[in-house]
């Protein structure tokens, strides 16, 4: 097993860093959502929350009780927060593409100039797999990733399980929101 330098292990704290971010703001929009649906609102969580805080009615009519509000204004202040961390992180990044003469970053330009690679999976390639580690064969990478089969065999029983989702999720999740299914 091939451990990464100290280098390369802190190359991959801003694309994880982002990952997690964006994770936790989708949980906080959906947390929002879940405690609006409680009182019979039914509302789509974007930008324009905030605005719309103050006029929102439950399902009879009535407004918001006001712990809720306030509580709702909280969650909105923490997506708020890690919508500002999450730009940054971009801007930090767009910087880095442009000025870096890293080798990893020049890896990452490769990538994003193939149709169908976007900035998050450019880098959370090169930075989980391709910057540090060396491939000899297809094999490597999907043992790598845990997409590799995982075969069955006992007597005259002889049948495929699926994959085996062993070694690195992260990028075992980019390619299942890629579309790429599993």
């Amino acid at each position: 097993m091939h451990v990464p330098s100290e280098a390369n292990e802190h190359r991959r704290q801003l694309h994880r860093e982002l990952w997690t971010l964006k994770r936790d703001r989708v949980r906080l929009m959906n947390r929002i959502a879940g405690l609006l649906a409680t009182v019979g609102v039914l509302l789509k969580v974007d930008a324009k929350f905030r605005a719309r805080l103050d006029r929102l009615m439950q399902w009879n009519g009535q407004p918001l009780p006001e712990a809720l509000r306030v509580r709702l204004s909280r969650e909105w202040q923490k997506v708020e927060l890690l919508s500002t961390q999450i730009h940054d992180l971009e801007r930090a990044r767009r910087a880095m593409l442009r000025e870096s003469r890293d080798e990893a970053v020049a890896l990452v330009r490769r990538l994003l100039q193939l149709r169908g690679i976007g900035d998050n999976a450019a880098w959370l390639y090169v930075m989980e797999l391709f910057a540090w580690r060396r491939f000899r064969n297809r094999r490597q990478v999907g043992a790598s990733t845990g997409l590799v089969g995982t075969p069955y065999k006992s007597g005259t029983v002889d049948h495929e399980q699926g994959i085996s989702k062993a070694g690195n999720g992260v990028p075992r999740i980019q390619w299942r929101r890629c579309g790429r299914g599993l």
